[in-house]
C-alpha cells in the first residue's frame, strides 16, 4: 500500500482462501518433437480483510490472475539444430486502487510468446532468442494514492544471441 511520498505499508488479511485447478502435460509427437500445455484456474478471495480504510471481505485477492495458460512446441536433439516456441497467457488481475477509495481495479491480462533456436555440438551451444515476440504489454503490478500511481508492466520484447561452452 502506498501511504505518502515514498512510504509503503504492508497489511495482511486475517483470513483468505485460494483454490483452483491446474492441468499440465506433454506429448512426444516424435522422438524429437514435444508438445506441452498447461492451464490453471484460480479462485482467490479475502475472507476477512480490512486495511483500515475499506473492508475487502469476499473480494478477489490482489495480484492474482483469474487463470494462467501456456502452450509449447519444442524440437530437441542432443546435437544439431533445436528450437522451441512457447505461448503464455495470463487472465485479468485485480489491484487495490488507493487513489479511488481503495476500490479494486481490474487489469486485462495478456498473451506473450517466446522463441529460441540454436545449434549444439559436443561442447558448444550457439543460440538466438526473442522473448515477447509481439511486444505485448499488460499490467503486472499497480499501486496508487490520490495524485500518484505506479504501474508495472511485464517484460518488453527482448532478443539476443548466445554461445555456451561446456567441458
Amino acid at each position: 500500500q502506498l501511504m505518502g511520498g515514498t512510504v509503503f505499508a504492508t497489511s495482511n488479511a486475517e483470513k483468505a482462501h485460494s483454490q483452483g485447478i491446474e492441468l499440465d502435460g506433454s506429448y512426444y509427437i516424435t522422438d524429437n518433437l514435444q508438445l506441452s500445455a498447461a492451464f490453471g484456474l484460480i479462485n482467490a478471495k479475502y475472507d476477512e480483510y480490512d486495511n483500515g480504510t475499506r473492508n475487502y471481505d469476499g473480494e478477489r485477492i490482489e495480484g492474482t490472475p483469474r487463470y494462467t495458460a501456456s502452450l509449447g512446441l519444442a524440437y530437441m536433439q542432443e546435437k544439431g539444430l533445436y528450437g522451441r516456441l512457447d505461448i503464455h497467457a495470463r487472465g485479468k488481475t485485480a489491484f487495490i486502487d488507493g487513489a479511488d477509495n481503495d476500490n479494486l481495479v481490474e487489469a486485462d491480462g495478456g498473451i506473450t510468446s517466446n522463441i529460441k533456436v540454436g545449434y549444439k555440438t559436443k561442447s558448444f551451444d550457439v543460440f538466438s532468442y526473442i522473448n515477447n515476440i509481439t511486444d505485448e504489454d499488460y499490467v503486472s503490478s499497480y499501486m496508487s494514492k490520490p495524485g500518484t500511481s505506479w504501474v508495472g508492466f511485464n517484460e518488453p520484447r527482448r532478443f539476443g544471441i548466445g554461445i555456451k561452452y561446456s567441458f
